[in-house]
């Protein structure tokens, strides 16, 4: 997968908040849900996420379920390594 700078931000947040939520994710990021939740399945697809579903059914809750993502040690390394390549 390529980092872009998307991923990036989200990889930091989710590596500063988390476990946290994909819609509060989005909302500290400022990334658009069309773009955020298939970015979001495919770093968890390659492994630089894990997530889980909140337990609650979704009637009871009056809402539909979060996912919650927590960083992995992959995910940590790759967007260190494209900070570390953008010099910052």
């Amino acid at each position: 997968i390529r980092i872009t700078l998307e991923a990036v931000k989200i990889l930091n947040a989710i590596r500063r908040d988390g476990p946290v939520s994909g819609a509060d994710v989005l909302r500290s990021t400022s990334i658009l849900t069309g773009t955020g939740y298939p970015l979001m399945r495919r770093l968890e697809g390659v492994g630089y996420l894990a997530g889980e579903w909140e337990d609650g059914d979704p009637s009871e809750l009056g809402r539909p379920r979060c996912r919650y993502y927590k960083i992995t040690d992959a995910g940590r390394v790759a967007a260190e390594a494209v900070l570390v390549g953008l010099g910052v």
